[in-house]
């Protein structure tokens, strides 16, 4: 006589989600537990592994970078027309940032041949032997030249020839105070008002404005190609020395 097999019963619907769901919690407990509070919008509290959804647990910037790879992932799936070895490396540029700006645009400025006279034994400093991950670009002024960085956005040196009648010539020009993005250079490399909105940071001359000669010089100043970012007492103050009257 045949033996009916038992059947076992189906599992509890309501029993199975709550594992799932405290499965999921879980995840981000041990999360929090291996990096730290850093990934969490909040400390892990034993109620919040039932009642919050998982992802509401996590810190702002966590979801921002979870909702990246999550597009990331899509991405792949819907081109995907090979081996995932050969997607990978066909979106690999697409996915990480850039490490460097871009080349540099060809010139035809003769590097610093407008302003050798602000230079020592008016030798210039040569472009070209200055490495091209820096992004580097010759800018004149009238009385001062600028080797700049498209990279940091900054000047690398600024040079400029100081004589005592160039200082008698500075010294009755009525400083303007008016910043500007200086559009001689590409505007991947340029630095703009906004890169110091809020930082904290001054934007502090490297060729001073009391040292120019005329009230163009002092204008050309003020470009932000001349400038670098300066602790506010610093610039302020301890650079921020009045001049002493010549005889």
């Amino acid at each position: 006589m045949a033996t009916r097999k038992k059947k076992s019963p189906p599992p509890v619907t309501w029993l199975r989600r709550l594992r799932q769901r405290l499965t999921s919690r879980m995840a981000c407990f041990v999360w929090g537990a291996i990096f730290g509070n850093a990934i969490l919008s909040q400390p892990i509290q034993p109620l919040n592994l039932i009642l919050e959804p998982p992802e509401n647990m996590l810190s702002a910037a966590s979801r921002q970078w979870l909702d990246a790879l999550r597009a990331g992932i899509r991405s792949l799936s819907t081109t995907f027309t090979g081996t995932a070895v050969q997607v990978l490396r066909e979106q690999a540029t697409e996915l990480l940032p850039a490490a460097a700006p871009p080349a540099p645009p060809p010139t035809t400025q003769g590097e610093f041949a407008a302003c050798a006279d602000q230079f020592p034994a008016q030798r210039p400093l040569q472009v070209s032997a200055i490495s091209m991950q820096w992004a580097p670009l010759a800018l004149c002024s009238d009385a001062f030249a600028v080797l700049y960085s498209g990279l940091t956005k900054t000047p690398m040196v600024v040079v400029e020839k100081l004589s005592r009648s160039r200082l008698l010539q500075a010294a009755g020009i009525a400083r303007n105070d008016q910043f500007y993005a200086d559009s001689r250079i590409p505007q991947a490399w340029r630095a703009t008002l906004s890169d110091y909105q809020s930082s904290g940071f001054d934007r502090g001359h490297l060729s001073a404005a009391a040292n120019q000669p005329s009230q163009a010089a002092m204008a050309q100043s003020f470009a932000l190609s001349n400038m670098v970012p300066q602790d506010p007492t610093h610039n302020r103050k301890l650079w921020n020395v009045t001049p002493q009257p010549y005889p």
